[in-house]
C-alpha cells in the first residue's frame, strides 16, 4: 500500500502544479506553501490535517477567481489520507469522496484513487458500502494509469473481507474474491 500511496502522490503533485502558476511568485501561504507543509507533515498525521485544511479553507471558495482546476481535488484526497492514518475512517470516506465528486474532471488525476480509498476506508466498519465501492472501482477504473498502481489481488483481498463481515455474510462471494486474489 505504501507504494501505491507513493504512486498516487506523485501522481497528486503533478495535478496540482498548474496552482502555482496563477499566484505571483512571491505570494506567501499560497496553494503550494500549504502544499509543501502538508507534504514535510505527513507523517505528523494531525499537523499535515490541519496544512491541507486550511488550504481548503482558505482557498476553495476562490478557486473559479483564482483559476485553479480539479487539480485542488489534491488536497481533499490528502485529507483523506491523514485522517486514515489518524484512524478517523468516516470523515475520511467523505473526504475522499469530496475528491472525486467536487473536482470529478479527467484534470483531478486522484478521482479514481479516491474511490478505491473512498472503499478501503469504507471496509473498515461499513462492509457491505466497502464492498460497493470496491467492485465499483474493479469494474469501471482498472484501465486508469494511476489506479493500475493499485494491486488488484489487494483489492479482492479487501472485498472478501468485506463480504465475509458482513450481515449477513455472503460466503460464495467472499470465496470467489478470495480465490481471484491468490
Amino acid at each position: 500500500i505504501k507504494s501505491n500511496y507513493t504512486t498516487a502522490l506523485a501522481a497528486g503533485l503533478v495535478s496540482v502544479l498548474s496552482i502555482g502558476a496563477v499566484l505571483p511568485s512571491g505570494a506567501q501561504h499560497g496553494p503550494r506553501d500549504y502544499q509543501r507543509t502538508a507534504l514535510t507533515a505527513i507523517k505528523e498525521g494531525q499537523e499535515a490535517l490541519d496544512a491541507v485544511d486550511r488550504c481548503i479553507r482558505v482557498y476553495e471558495p476562490r478557486i473559479k477567481m483564482l483559476g485553479l482546476d480539479d487539480g485542488f481535488g489534491w488536497f481533499y484526497y490528502q485529507k483523506g489520507v491523514c485522517l486514515a492514518q489518524l484512524k478517523n475512517y468516516k470523515e475520511a470516506v467523505e473526504a475522499f469522496k469530496a475528491c472525486y465528486t467536487k473536482f470529478p474532471s479527467a484534470k483531478n488525476q486522484l478521482v479514481k484513487m479516491a474511490l478505491f480509498r473512498e472503499g478501503e476506508n469504507n471496509a473498515v466498519w461499513d462492509f457491505a458500502k466497502g464492498a460497493e465501492l470496491l467492485e465499483k472501482f474493479l469494474k469501471e477504473y482498472r484501465s486508469d494509469p494511476v489506479a493500475r498502481n493499485v494491486n488488484a489481488g489487494e483489492v479482492q483481498g479487501l472485498l472478501a473481507q468485506c463480504y465475509f463481515k458482513m450481515s449477513p455474510p455472503a460466503f460464495e462471494k467472499g470465496m470467489e474474491n478470495l480465490t481471484s486474489c491468490v
